[in-house]
């Protein structure tokens, strides 16, 4: 079986950036039994701090679907973010804006991210969600950057892009997604 691989080009170096907090922890600890019994802790969700200057990724799944947010803290620049997909004999922007990734015959499909900031709401304790504009560009080297509309600088901002497995892990309901790995270089 092949990989397929996400890495962050231009992502500062692991001693910059790069340390894991769990988030969400589950009342719940995984256990793993074999020779020796363990327990561990938890999470529903993981953050990887300070990938590029002010920019945090957080991963997690959703049903069928892997996710991961690339959160901004006010006056990041967004265009440090750039994705390289290893493994993937072709790469594509869709006619939606998504990129498709071919594997042999199979394709594996990010949707255009979803980006919004929370604005404020003149002092109300929900503040508004406002959408902001955003598409992926290929860059020269072949890496996909993001291209955002206006927005507020001054506020955080979330970059959510979602990938869809269903094309490439086709078969039963147990073919999906359950772990996220990181290896010593920064790959996923």
């Amino acid at each position: 079986e092949r990989g397929l691989k996400l890495s962050l080009e231009g992502r500062q170096a692991q001693g910059k950036g790069g340390h894991f907090e769990g988030l969400d922890k589950s009342p719940v600890q995984t256990n793993y039994f074999g020779r020796e019994f363990r327990a561990a802790d938890a999470f529903g969700r993981l953050r990887q701090k300070g990938v590029y200057p002010g920019i945090d990724i957080v991963y997690y799944g959703k049903g069928q679907t892997l996710e991961y947010d690339f959160e901004l803290a006010p006056g990041a620049d967004p265009s440090q973010i750039r994705m390289r997909f290893e493994g993937a004999d072709t790469i594509a922007l869709g006619q939606q804006g998504q990129v498709i990734l071919g594997l042999g015959d199979r394709q594996v499909t990010q949707n255009p991210p979803v980006v919004y900031q929370r604005g404020s709401n003149r002092g109300k304790s929900n503040r508004e969600i406002v959408k902001v504009p955003c598409a992926y560009g290929m860059e020269a080297d072949g890496s996909i950057g993001i291209r955002l509309g206006s927005y507020d600088a001054s506020q955080a901002l979330v970059v959510d892009p979602t990938i869809l497995f269903a094309g490439y892990l086709s078969g039963t309901s147990a073919d999906v997604p359950i772990g996220i790995a990181h290896d010593k270089n920064g790959l996923i």
